[in-house]
């Protein structure tokens, strides 16, 4: 049987954003479908498990959503809290979220929706995101806030 789990232990401390970037290119390489991989690191910015991807979200991170916790908030807040609480739950210190597309190496406007309201959330519930990636049909793109303010 093989393992299809990552190796995520042969990249060491990733402290810049083209060794982020590199390291997850190697994992990602090429966007097959579209989906929101949720990435954590440790205190010493390795990778660290685990490694999910997740799809079936809203088109818009403002729809608001009924929760027992949280009460009625929008889509984004409930999804930064839960990476929170992951990222706790692993140890991990900090939260990488790539945003895979096929396509051109552009946002759309849904997913530039996305990224600036999970930067924003993340923020406002003191979740780490060290990093937002667009991974595209040819490779892995870093997002920088004029890409999505």
């Amino acid at each position: 049987m093989t393992n299809t789990e990552p190796d995520l232990h042969l990249h060491g401390p990733l402290r810049t954003d083209d060794q982020l970037r590199l390291a997850l290119e190697d994992l990602l390489m090429r966007a097959s479908r579209e989906q929101l991989w949720f990435i954590f690191l440790d205190e010493e910015d390795r990778l660290t498990g685990p490694f999910m991807p997740g799809d079936e979200y809203p088109e818009d991170p403002a729809d608001e959503v009924d929760t027992d916790d949280l009460g009625t908030v929008p889509m984004a807040r409930v999804l930064a809290v839960r990476l929170g609480f992951i990222a706790e739950v692993v140890d991990a210190h900090r939260v990488v979220l790539v945003w895979e597309r096929p396509g051109p190496d552009e946002l759309d406007d849904g997913t530039r929706a996305w990224v600036a309201r999970m930067a924003t959330e993340c923020r406002a519930v003191d979740v780490r995101l060290r990093a937002q990636l667009l991974l595209h049909d040819e490779g892995l793109r870093m997002l920088v806030p004029d890409d999505y303010v």
